[in-house]
């Protein structure tokens, strides 16, 4: 009976042994929470890396209990537009990096399937260059797969490549020292202030880049189908109000856009837009703040401070600091006439 006893504590000491790495593992994971299964706040992860962004937001509609009623979905630029800065609208920000406007059907679907409804409302961002045929497409297919699993969370923290991630946001988070790109706990996201002049050599090179790549005739040809598989969007959710929107890019930039012949393709982009949802907050101009190289951290990625003049130009937020020349409503009834004056001012608006 004795040796019985001393086996049986035997064991569970070394069961103990063997599964506390795992507890704390898990546990710290938890604190952290890198994957964003959760929504609770603490010194250790206040400041939270991007490494897997399109997963880190599917979990957080998923799993932790996120409650709105208004979608925000874009690429990399429109994650750095707030989801507080629209006024008393309950907005989450489901934006991504590299997101093409082929995989925000999905996106929404799926949120509204975790909501039981529809959505009240939807902003949706589109950029000019994304309407390349060549534009790479990441499938939502997996990310939402994860986060169907029930055991997904479990084996995720327990993961020793998560706990070096809980690592790094927690140093982060601790020593104040964000990451290139970082968010906060209310899916805030923002990048790297940088001087003057290395924030000219990036608009410089990414001009460059835009001008050999993307924008050149043996890789850019306009995306025949975008205005029909954005028509089959719309005609999907009934029930919702959509605001399309286009993102600003620096006046160089669009300068580049122009002087590569690709502007026709630009006007027919904002008359596919208008006409699929009626009308489209118009930025993509030339205008006061895009031609104001402190608002961008490179030639097409802006920081916060204009993704929160864009939320409320569109939200009709009372902002002070809000250009009168940034943001243009383009309509079936006035795009032709508004596009025409822009033209004629050399894409400005009149003065």
């Amino acid at each position: 009976m004795i040796r019985k006893k001393k086996a049986a504590a035997f064991t569970g000491g070394m069961l103990f042994i063997i599964t506390l790495p795992f507890l704390i593992m898990f546990s710290i994971n938890v604190l952290v929470d890198p994957l964003w299964f959760f929504n609770h706040e603490n010194r250790f992860n206040e400041v939270q890396e991007d490494f897997d962004e399109r997963q880190q937001k599917v979990n957080r509609v998923a799993f932790a209990g996120e409650e709105f009623d208004t979608l925000l979905i874009g690429s990399s630029r429109v994650t750095y537009i707030d989801q507080g800065e629209f006024g008393e609208e309950d907005v989450f920000n489901m934006s991504s990096g590299h997101m093409s406007h082929k995989e925000y059907g999905p996106y929404l679907e799926y949120v509204e399937e975790k909501r039981g409804e529809p959505l009240d409302k939807v902003y949706i961002g589109f950029d000019f260059f994304a309407t390349s045929e060549n534009k790479g497409v990441t499938d939502p297919a997996p990310f939402i797969e994860n986060a169907e699993d029930r055991f997904y969370p479990l084996k995720a923290y327990l993961s020793r490549d998560i706990l070096e991630q809980s690592f790094d946001n927690a140093a982060a988070s601790v020593k104040n020292e964000p990451f290139h790109r970082s968010y906060d706990r209310n899916n805030a996201g923002t990048t790297e202030k940088l001087g003057s002049e290395e924030t000219q050599e990036r608009i410089e090179e990414k001009d460059q880049d835009f001008e050999d790549v993307t924008y050149d005739d043996q890789t850019y040809s306009y995306d025949e189908s975008f205005k029909e598989e954005m028509q089959q969007l719309r005609e999907a959710h009934p029930d919702t109000e959509f605001t399309a929107f286009t993102t600003p890019v620096t006046e160089d930039l669009f300068r580049t856009m122009q002087q590569e012949g690709r502007e026709e393709d630009y006007e027919k982009w904002l008359h596919d837009i208008t006409n699929v949802f009626g009308g489209v907050e118009h930025f993509m101009y030339v205008n006061s703040v895009t031609e104001n190289p402190d608002y961008f951290y490179d030639a097409h990625h802006y920081y916060q401070t204009l993704g929160d003049l864009m939320a409320h130009r569109m939200a009709g937020v009372e902002d002070n600091e809000l250009p009168d020349d940034f943001g243009i409503r383009l309509t079936e009834d006035n795009i032709d006439e508004q596009v025409r004056l822009l033209k004629q001012n050399d894409w400005k608006l009149e003065e």
